[in-house]
């Protein structure tokens, strides 16, 4: 759960007005400015304005000017908002020897070049969550490395980034551990030019454990006695029954869901998410019901960068046994045509197309083929009756428009197995519907 430790509506400000020689008024302005929040654990934590040297007396604040696609706080793609947290988060885990990225977003009032100090303090659980409590932090300043307290080992990698984003000052922290960590919260800290100072808490934000690895189960050997036959001793072991997902192709910003079955378990069971290299991208959990039944997601707008067959690997939680699913996913739109290209629904009609039509299309996508080689050998395929599509009405009135580039695009991912013979089609049936092609 998240809590922001500062809220300018509880500034305080006292006004004095005093008369001098000339009649003039001076208006002193004292600003008190305090702010207590109390979360749903009943942990109380505060954050006050500095000295205001520079006039300035508001503080970084997680809120304020925020838009709906803005978060404060984003750990290792998991996005967090304030006005979304009201019951507690799940636990985000994280391997060792796996990089993450802590994103952090502050707004200042004046500029985010006032925000001076960005850390990320952490080792925080049970009586002892403030920041005081911390003996494991990331500390940050604008414009110079950052400084890394890590008396445990905890981390064997640490890198800060941040850019400046109008009013907004963006901070990235990039993190690999080393061993593992016990469940913790997260505490952001943000200090401007001025001195004023603000805080953010993430409850039970993240744990560490060691990296996942599929490992052959061992079946140990029953001694035997010469003469009688080996007995067996059968036990219930954590098995997969199934793993789904809820489509076969994504593009970004899509959700992954993953849906299955597991006999015999109603622990937690994990799932890593690998890219078309293999690299590991991601990895989520899932707590199976009492009939074996788990779903869990992943959101693809972070660490999906690749196109091409990403695959699922599911342990069960002894890591005895494994399941895999293998899914396509997109970094761009499967079409982007603009609202002036009409493409034409596909109906339920009977749909042909020769495999080996994949070849040109490669080629064709690849610019090997010329715009008008390809349109001609479509063309002929059509009227011989070898490429059969549903018909199509032509609305265009010449063959002179340019063939858009989510035709091409999608050919080439046609021929990669990356889009189905239907979003192929579609294509086809928009250059008829436009003139360009003439069956």
């Amino acid at each position: 759960m998240i809590k922001s430790c500062e809220n300018p509506l509880n500034y305080v400000h006292k006004i004095r007005k005093k008369r001098l020689f000339s009649g003039f008024v001076l208006i002193v302005i004292a600003a008190s400015i305090a702010a207590i929040s109390i979360n749903d654990y009943g942990t109380v934590f505060a954050s006050h304005a500095g000295t205001g040297d520079q006039g300035d007396v508001f503080p970084p604040s997680f809120t304020t000017a925020f838009a709906e696609d803005e978060y404060p706080i984003t750990i290792d793609g998991t996005t967090f908002k304030m006005s979304d947290l009201v019951t507690k988060v799940d636990t985000i885990i994280i391997e060792v020897t796996k990089p993450i990225q802590v994103k952090v977003l502050v707004f200042d009032e004046t500029h985010s070049s006032e925000i001076q100090n960005v850390n990320l303090l952490t080792n925080l659980r049970g009586a002892f969550r403030q920041a005081s409590d911390s003996d494991t932090g990331i500390y940050f300043k604008t414009g110079n490395p950052p400084t890394v307290v890590d008396p445990n080992g905890y981390f064997s990698n640490v890198d800060v980034t941040s850019s400046e984003k109008g009013n907004k000052l963006e901070v990235i922290f990039d993190i690999t551990f080393a061993k593992e960590m016990d469940t913790s919260d997260i505490i952001i800290t943000a200090k401007d030019r001025s001195n004023n100072n603000s805080s953010l808490l993430v409850i039970e934000a993240w744990k560490a454990i060691k990296s996942v690895t599929v490992e052959e189960p061992s079946i140990p050997e029953e001694p035997t006695i010469q003469g009688e036959e080996p007995s067996v001793v059968l036990t219930e072991e954590a098995d997969f029954t199934s793993l789904t997902t809820d489509k076969t192709l994504y593009r970004k910003n899509d959700k992954i869901i993953f849906s299955g079955t597991i006999t015999n378990s109603e622990e937690i069971i994990t799932i890593t998410i690998h890219d078309p290299n293999g690299k590991f991208v991601k990895l989520i959990t899932a707590l199976p019901d009492a009939d074996g039944n788990f779903q869990t997601q992943v959101d693809t707008e972070f660490y999906f960068n690749l196109d091409g067959t990403y695959t699922a690997i599911a342990l069960t939680p002894d890591k005895n046994k494994v399941t895999t699913i293998s899914f396509k996913f997109l970094t761009t739109s499967l079409v982007e045509p603009k609202d002036s290209e009409t493409v034409p629904s596909i109906i339920s009609q009977e749909i042909v197309v020769p495999s080996w039509l994949k070849n040109s299309a490669g080629w064709w996508s690849n610019d090997l083929i010329r715009d008008d080689e390809f349109v001609k050998g479509i063309q002929y395929l059509i009227n011989e009756d070898i490429l059969k599509i549903p018909e199509t009405e032509q609305t265009g009135i010449g063959s002179t428009l340019e063939i858009p580039s989510w035709i091409k695009n999608n050919a080439g991912w046609w021929a990669d197995d990356l889009l189905t013979d239907y979003d192929f089609v579609q294509g086809i049936q928009w250059l008829i519907a436009n003139g360009i092609m003439k069956v």
